[in-house]
């Protein structure tokens, strides 16, 4: 785990990179760094299907464990309905060759006998690495934050299935007064499985915010998890040639929302070749 103080516009931000969801789960395990005046919403509040699908404290934690079917199957069910296959992913690189391929006239003129220059497949892509805001709201029901995160979910299994390494990071980001708290939990390493059950769980169920990341907030350094946890920001500290997935949290149609998120992401570079 990595952790600093980053100063900027005037806010000191809490920044926490978790190298991984143990990590995570092992620091919110830790009872004597929570701080003194944070509150206790993430054991206290009470669990309710529009707070955090009914699940609690304590079916957060078995849940860590075993992940969410649930939202698994809402995220096949939101990738069918878009009907969206991307083509086979494809990096080209263009090579000099003795032949084949595209006349380079300055090297024929100077004799060169790698004269032709020819495009030719690289097998390993770069790494689509993903971020997903998951702080929202109080107002924010269980039912918006799911279809968030299965929209996303969806979205970065269409990308995989199409040959585009995938990471995805939960991020969040919160702002009190002029302290704020930012951390990146590390759900999909590159060449890891994609075991929907649990990224549904840490990117789809309220619980991962409202239970997990109250339970960071109140292990801030900063007294961010006293009284209403601050307001939902947006992330400033992003990993460099990341790719941020929209926070917005409406009810469209599940085929309409991927399309939503992968227009969002062709918009910020991601090469990819959109047709619905």
């Amino acid at each position: 785990m990595q952790r600093q103080v980053v100063k900027k516009d005037g806010r000191r931000i809490d920044l926490i990179l978790f190298d991984s969801t143990n990590e995570a789960i092992a620091f919110i395990g830790d009872e004597s760094n929570r701080h003194a005046q944070a509150e206790r919403h993430s054991l206290t509040n009470r669990a309710s299907r529009s707070w955090d699908w009914g699940m609690g404290w304590e079916g957060a934690l078995e849940a860590l464990s075993t992940g969410w079917p649930e939202g698994a199957r809402r995220m096949h069910e939101a990738e069918g309905a878009a009907k969206t296959a991307l083509p086979p992913a494809k990096s080209k690189r263009i090579r000099p060759t003795k032949r084949g391929g595209r006349l380079n006239y300055a090297d024929y003129r100077m004799g060169k006998p790698h004269m032709f220059r020819k495009r030719t497949n690289v097998k390993h892509l770069p790494t689509v690495h993903l971020i997903v805001n998951i702080s929202a709201s109080c107002g924010v029901t269980a039912e918006e934050f799911t279809n968030q995160g299965v929209t996303v979910l969806a979205c970065a299994h269409i990308l995989q299935k199409a040959g585009h390494p995938v990471e995805v990071d939960a991020a969040c980001r919160v702002d009190s007064g002029s302290q704020s708290m930012e951390f990146y939990i590390p759900v999909k390493r590159p060449g890891m499985a994609f075991d929907e059950d649990t990224f549904a769980l840490w990117l789809a169920h309220p619980a991962a915010l409202r239970r997990i990341g109250f339970a960071i907030m109140e292990r801030s350094i900063y007294p961010i998890g006293s009284g209403t946890y601050g307001s939902p920001g947006n992330l400033t500290e992003l990993p460099k040639g990341s790719f941020t997935t929209p926070r917005q949290y409406y009810g469209e149609a599940p085929a309409d929302r991927v399309r939503f998120v992968l227009n969002h992401l062709k918009k910020q570079g991601l090469g990819i070749d959109l047709t619905f």
